[in-house]
C-alpha cells in the first residue's frame, strides 16, 4: 500500500508543476497543437522505456479498455482540459478537476464495490475539504475568467478524464503500469493524430515540432508529466483502490500553492494554508487506516 500512497503523492506533485508549467505554454501554442506534441514526445519516451523493460500479452479485453480510455482520457480529456486552461483562472479549473475527483470516488466505490474504513472514509472527506479550500477563492474578482465556454470545456474535460479513469483501473487488473501507461498514451496520440487529419490541421498542428526552442520547452514538462505523473498514476491505481488513490491524486492544488508561490509569485491566503493542513492530516488518516 505505501508503494501506491507514495505513487499517488508522486502523481499529484508532478501534475501540479507540470500544470504550472503548461500554462505559460498555453500562450504560444494552440490546445489540439500542444496536446499532441505533448503525446508525440511521450509515447517515445514511454516506448523506450518499455523496450527495455518489454512487454507482456495481454488479453483483447485489458488492451480494449486501455486504447478506450487513452482515446477518452488523452485525445478528448486533455485536448479540452488545454483549452479550458486558456480561458479559465488556474483555481477554477482546479476546482472542477476537484469535482471530477469526488465523482471518480463516488462511481468507483459503486462500480468496483470498494469499501473503504471509517478512518480512510475520514481521510477522504478531510483531503476533499482541504482541497476544496485550496482551489476555490474566498471571494470573486473582477480579474477571474468564468465565461460560459471555459466552465463548458472543463466540465467536458473532466467528464472525459473520470470515464478514462474508471476504464483504466479495470485494464491494470493484467497490465502492469508501464505498459499501460504507454498503451493509453499511443491510444491517445493516435486519436489526435486522426482528429488533426480529419479537421485538414494537420500541418499547423504538427508546426510546433519544427521549432527547437519550443522544443526544448516542452520536453522536460513531457518528461514531468509522462513519467512523474502519468507512469506513477498508474502505479498507485495498480496498488491501491480507485477512490483512494483518486483522493491522493487530487492532492494537486495543495502541491500547486508552494509551487504557484516560487514559480509564478503568486500570494498564498492563510485560507489557503488551512486547506493545505486538513488535506496532509486527511493523508494520515488514509495511510492509518
Amino acid at each position: 500500500m505505501i508503494l501506491g500512497v507514495l505513487a499517488a503523492l508522486g502523481t499529484a506533485f508532478s501534475w501540479a508543476l507540470a500544470t504550472i508549467l503548461f500554462k505559460r505554454m498555453t500562450g504560444r501554442i494552440q490546445p489540439l497543437a500542444l496536446n499532441l506534441v505533448k503525446s508525440l514526445l511521450s509515447v517515445i519516451l514511454l516506448g523506450g522505456a518499455l523496450l527495455f523493460a518489454g512487454p507482456s500479452e495481454l488479453e483483447a479485453r485489458t488492451l480494449g479498455l486501455l486504447l478506450l480510455s487513452g482515446l477518452l482520457g488523452i485525445s478528448l480529456g486533455d485536448t479540452l482540459f488545454f483549452a479550458a486552461l486558456r480561458l479559465l483562472d488556474a483555481h477554477v479549473l482546479v476546482l472542477l478537476t476537484t469535482i471530477g475527483q469526488v465523482l471518480t470516488i463516488v462511481l468507483a466505490m459503486l462500480l468496483f464495490t470498494e469499501r473503504p474504513s471509517l478512518l480512510e472514509y475520514l481521510g477522504i472527506a478531510l483531503v476533499l475539504l482541504g482541497v476544496y479550500l485550496v482551489a476555490s477563492p474566498a471571494h470573486s474578482g473582477g480579474g477571474q475568467a468564468r465565461s460560459t465556454r471555459g466552465l463548458t470545456l472543463g466540465l467536458m474535460a473532466m467528464g472525459c478524464m473520470v470515464a478514462a479513469t474508471l476504464l483504466a483501473k479495470q485494464g491494470l487488473e493484467q497490465a502492469f503500469p508501464l505498459q499501460a501507461t504507454f498503451l493509453r498514451m499511443a491510444a491517445g496520440t493516435a486519436g489526435l493524430l486522426l482528429w488533426a487529419t480529419l479537421g485538414s490541421k494537420l500541418r499547423p498542428v504538427l508546426s510546433p515540432l519544427a521549432d527547437l526552442r519550443l522544443l526544448q520547452a516542452i520536453l522536460p514538462i513531457v518528461v514531468l508529466s509522462t513519467l512523474g505523473g502519468f507512469w506513477l498514476y498508474h502505479i498507485a491505481f495498480k496498488h491501491l483502490d480507485a477512490s483512494l488513490a483518486t483522493t491522493l491524486c487530487a492532492l494537486e492544488p495543495v502541491f500547486a500553492l508552494p509551487l504557484a508561490r516560487l514559480v509564478l509569485q503568486e500570494r498564498i491566503t492563510s485560507r489557503c494554508w488551512c486547506g493545505a493542513l486538513l488535506a496532509l492530516v486527511g493523508t494520515t488518516c488514509i495511510l492509518s487506516g
